[in-house]
């Protein structure tokens, strides 16, 4: 697959990091992706202010948390944070900010980094503490800071993915089983020999939520459906019931099914949250 289209495709965002500082010539790196992003009639009008020092992330934090008068409010343990500002006056600033903080992220993902849109600031940014604040880092009163990029080395796994995985191999290698034991036929027993291995791969956690584990899926959800189809029982209603549920859990197929569920209706709108 072309690399750049790759990288667009499996990256997702990352809430989790380790302890792992992050490496200033990466930060620097990451920064340019985002200097090279598209600006409208290249007027350039977003300014990027770094930090990486951890006492500073803790003041940006809570200084953050005062604002949206949240407590628990984090910044997920990012280990360096690139805040993305344009002029409040500028007409086309917050889509240049969105193309640059844009370009970040994927450079992140390409470096082998986690990174994640925070867009408190957006709100709260305007509160006077958060504004002096701000000030203090250099952002004058007369720029908005578009959002934030919060990065790191990342420390989390599609849990939701991996839990659902889980429950339907097990359900299905014991399925396999007793139905090649109550001589199935051929298929059941393709069936149990590829499930097999995918279930030790998927322990050992050798592999991601990727092709070898779909392509099994498609296999298993087609044979499913015909086994529902042929037998009508309660147990291959279930199994097609967590296959339904295993398919949902995957992001490439969210993603995939909700191209074709966006109206088309002009009065549609679209919101963005943090979890783009």
């Amino acid at each position: 697959m072309n690399e750049v289209l790759n990288n667009i495709y499996t990256r997702r965002s990352i809430r989790k990091f380790k302890e792992q500082d992050v490496p200033k010539d990466l930060v620097d790196e990451i920064v340019k992706a985002g200097t090279y992003a598209p600006s409208g009639k290249n007027l350039q009008t977003y300014r990027f202010y770094v930090m990486q020092n951890a006492d500073s992330i803790k003041s940006l934090q809570d200084v953050v948390a005062k604002g949206m008068e949240n407590p628990a409010y984090t910044l997920y343990g990012a280990k360096a944070i690139v805040l993305v500002a344009c002029e409040k006056e500028a007409v086309n600033g917050v889509s240049d900010c969105s193309c640059a903080i844009e370009n970040m992220l994927l450079a992140a993902h390409s470096l082998g980094l986690g990174a994640c849109w925070i867009n408190q600031l957006k709100y709260c940014g305007d509160k006077a503490e958060v504004a002096d604040y701000l000030e203090g880092l250099g952002i004058d009163k007369d720029m908005q800071v578009v959002g934030m990029v919060g990065m790191g080395y990342p420390d989390e796994e599609r849990e939701a993915a991996k839990k659902a995985g889980r429950s339907c191999y097990i359900f299905e290698l014991v399925f396999s089983f007793f139905a090649y034991r109550n001589g199935e036929g051929f298929c059941s027993t393709l069936h149990f020999l590829i499930l097999t291995p995918m279930i030790y791969f998927h322990f050992l956690k050798f592999m991601n939520v990727s092709t070898i584990y779909n392509s099994t899926d498609i296999f298993c959800f087609s044979y499913s459906m015909l086994f529902v189809h042929n037998r009508s029982g309660i147990m291959s209603v279930l199994r097609l019931l967590l296959h339904c549920r295993l398919f949902r859990s995957y992001p490439e197929v969210r993603r995939l099914s909700s191209i074709n569920a966006v109206p088309s209706s002009p009065k549609t709108k679209n919101s963005c949250n943090e979890s783009q």
